[in-house]
């Protein structure tokens, strides 16, 4: 199984907005991104207040704004989050988004079993063009920058451990039964069809 402890020793710390140059560049070039997400909810978002509140109108226009600014046309990124039952606000939200990002060609994936991953699990983005990060959120209260790995032995063993953990996940549809208003709202502005 994959070792974080290991990877992040070899690794350097970007802070501020150096993972964000390196996310806007390599996405603009299209390159191959895989991505695991671990953590059931990120405290410091805590999901959207309008959604909290049953504002459902105003929640789709804020999935309207995310699918204007959604990575149009990109049919390279492969998604894993691991989701534990009861499914919590924060995921029922990032439903919605997952919708969004499927409509782009994202392939989003969920797992129930946590025994899948390693003890110590943190989230992770591995662009296949030999850039690993894994993302700092510290205690869960905020953005803490990310390990960046080129180490070619690391990064073939995490891409194989995706890979393999990828095809035990099912589609990210089976984390809730959708709110009816919602994905008809949804469909009524065209977000999704």
């Amino acid at each position: 199984m994959i070792n974080f402890e290991k990877a992040i020793a070899s690794a350097k710390l970007l802070v501020g907005n150096e993972y964000d140059i390196y996310w806007n560049k390599f996405n603009e070039d299209k390159v191959e991104i895989l991505k695991v997400e671990f953590l059931q909810t990120y405290d410091f978002i805590d999901g959207n207040e309008d959604f909290k509140n049953k504002n459902y109108d105003k929640f789709v226009e804020m999935l309207e704004t995310f699918d204007k600014n959604a990575l149009g046309g990109k049919e390279n990124i492969k998604r894993i989050h691991f989701v534990k039952k009861p499914v919590d606000n924060y995921l029922e939200m990032e439903y919605y988004t997952y919708l969004i990002n499927e409509k782009y060609g994202q392939d989003v994936r969920i797992t129930y079993d946590r025994s899948l991953f390693p003890k110590k699990m943190y989230d992770f983005v591995l662009f296949k063009n030999g850039n690993l990060f894994i993302l700092n959120f510290g205690n869960n209260d905020g953005w803490h920058g990310a390990w960046h790995i080129t180490d070619r032995k690391i990064i073939q063993d995490f891409s194989l451990w995706f890979n393999e953990l990828f095809d035990k996940c099912v589609n990210f549809k089976e984390m809730i039964t959708p709110n009816k208003y919602i994905i008809d709202k949804m469909k009524e502005k065209q977000i999704i069809d």
